[in-house]
């Protein structure tokens, strides 16, 4: 942001890969809503979208300011998270233990 805010073409070209993401991402649950394995209606869908979003950007410097090392894994781990709640009770058990998987210590 604070390079996007004196560099008006960055704040441009990151904008536009934001809004790129954002549109993948609610393909990919509208996907999941049109195969019944998600439930949530559109304004929720839409928060969950800016969501995610926010996590993909800022968890890893969010884990760096905790004084952690920033792990993609436990990126990974949030964001299936914030997925879960939304999906039926089947895919949302299976989702929260593949999730949890994640926060395992690689061998």
């Amino acid at each position: 942001s604070n390079l996007a805010g004196r560099l008006p073409k960055l704040a441009k070209g990151i904008r536009n890969l934001l809004n790129a993401l954002k549109r993948a991402l609610a393909s990919l649950l509208a996907r999941l809503k049109a195969q019944g394995q998600l439930v949530s209606d559109t304004q929720a869908l839409g928060q969950l979208v800016e969501q995610v979003t926010m996590t993909l950007l800022f968890s890893l410097d969010y884990q760096r300011i905790l004084d952690r090392e920033g792990q993609v894994r436990v990126v990974v781990y949030q964001i299936m998270m914030l997925v879960a709640p939304h999906l039926l009770a089947p895919v949302k058990v299976a989702t929260e233990n593949m999730a949890l998987r994640y926060l395992e210590e690689p061998a």
